[in-house]
């Protein structure tokens, strides 16, 4: 091939590189192409949006119509600069506006009935639309369990005891086992398909059926016996002595006690003071009504 044939081809594409390394060399602006009519002023809140769970899932990313769907029509705001005439979500109006939106949502529990709506615990208490890091799950004000513990200290007390479930950014949350959002359980205990305390959810090997129950749901539940949180006792039990535990609700004739005629057990005696060293499958049984094994 001649030389005067290679030339143009070299130069045609020196040209090509050059304009490649420029392209590369000068993006646009995210924040100033990004919510357009709104990055103007706020260009740090744009910029950072972009990134933003509400901005990805919307239909035209960039549009100001995803601004404008929380704060309404920006029009004479942007022209007047007066902060006066555009809607700032916050407090129960602000509430309002997420469940537009939010309503059934999560795990279809966002509802007025929650025990944080009941108390006047609004989402902004919580969650920050405009987060500084996309990252944190749900768009929290803080990670974790944190700011549960910031309004609910008699719990964060509990689970400093030596027998307690483990928080932590690779254990158990709050959430794990309490919707907060509201939920059919007292307290807002999280429940499974089927209503089962959220327990079994991690104990399986308590969850049964079992041909004779221990206890049902009716009569009593985990929490009957167990602090959830944390306790001095071990297995977090509510008493330090399970005779006494027992006894709770298992309570005979002064002095003896039995299901059945004789009654043997004299809880008087330490032989008897220790239920659970004959009555060992005490979350229930396939095969023994007194939960023997």
């Amino acid at each position: 091939m001649s030389t005067s044939f290679r030339l143009p081809n070299v130069l045609g594409l020196a040209v090509l590189l050059c304009a490649g390394t420029a392209w590369a060399a000068d993006p646009p602006d995210a924040a100033a192409t990004a919510f357009s009519g709104c990055s103007e002023c706020h260009d740090t809140v744009a910029a950072a949006f972009a990134s933003n769970p509400h901005a990805r899932t919307a239909a035209n990313p960039g549009d100001r119509a995803i601004c404008e769907s929380c704060h309404g029509d920006g029009t004479a705001h942007a022209a007047e600069g007066d902060a006066t005439l555009i809607k700032v979500p916050k407090g129960s109006a602000g509430a309002g506006t997420c469940m537009s939106c939010h309503q059934g949502g999560i795990g279809a529990s966002v509802s007025g009935r929650g025990a944080h709506s009941t108390a006047g615990v609004t989402c902004g208490e919580c969650h920050v639309v405009h987060a500084t890091d996309p990252t944190e799950p749900a768009l929290l004000r803080t990670r974790g369990s944190e700011a549960c513990m910031s309004c609910h200290p008699d719990a964060a007390h509990q689970f400093g005891r030596p027998y307690a479930h483990k928080l932590g950014d690779n254990a158990m949350t709050c959430a794990s086992c309490h919707d907060p959002h509201g939920g059919r359980g007292e307290k807002s205990v999280k429940q499974t398909r089927a209503g089962e305390l959220v327990c079994v959810g991690c104990h399986t090997d308590k969850r049964g059926p079992f041909v004779y129950p221990h206890v049902n749901d009716v009569a009593g539940d985990c929490m009957t016996c167990h602090q959830p949180h944390g306790s001095v006792n071990e297995k977090r039990l509510t008493r330090s002595r399970v005779d006494q535990l027992c006894l709770e609700c298992h309570t005979g004739t002064p002095g003896t006690f039995g299901s059945q005629p004789p009654s043997l057990h004299d809880m008087r005696s330490p032989r008897y003071q220790n239920c659970t060293t004959c009555h060992t499958a005490v979350h229930g049984s396939n095969s023994s009504p007194l939960l023997l094994k």
